[in-house]
């Protein structure tokens, strides 16, 4: 199953979806392309397919999380940008607190990685930065003069 989908390049989550919806918009009758995938390698009920696809477009036949998920999102996402992009998830849910919303932390936590948000680590960008600094200084010394051979020694072909 995993070949099949990594050479059609789609995610396991999403390829019934994204070729359903690359061939037609009609969700009643399903593709070509997924019901050859159904028949061959994927082996899952039509009824799934639908029911997949009608959630991707009626947002309020998704789960109650799924829904929630989608409220906060854009609130998350607003904190962390308003706020020059370094709070975490623990700055996030408290500012998140303050103006009202009624959220875990860990839910926080959950829906920053999903939108790959990230807190800046004190001192991790910086010392990256010089790191790499070091090394193109280091890269563009001329160390010819460092191994020549001692006088009296001859050096070594090859």
């Amino acid at each position: 199953m995993r070949s099949i989908l990594v050479s059609l390049n789609l995610s396991d989550g999403q390829a019934l979806v994204e070729i359903g919806a690359e061939v037609s918009e009609q969700m009643d009758v399903i593709p070509e392309q997924v019901r050859v995938l159904q028949h061959r390698a994927l082996q899952f009920a039509p009824s799934a397919y639908r029911r997949h696809a009608a959630r991707q477009r009626h947002s309020e036949l998704l789960c109650a999380r799924a829904q929630r998920d989608a409220v906060l999102m854009p609130h998350i996402e607003r904190v962390w940008r308003s706020n020059h992009q370094i709070y975490g998830a623990d700055k996030v849910w408290q500012q998140l607190q303050r103006e009202g919303f009624t959220v875990a932390r860990c839910t926080v936590e959950r829906l920053m990685r999903r939108l790959g948000l990230r807190d800046v680590v004190r001192g991790k960008g910086l010392s990256e930065f010089l790191c790499s600094r070091r090394l193109v200084d280091l890269l563009s010394i001329d160390f010819s003069s460092v191994f020549r051979p001692l006088p009296g020694r001859r050096r070594r072909p090859g």
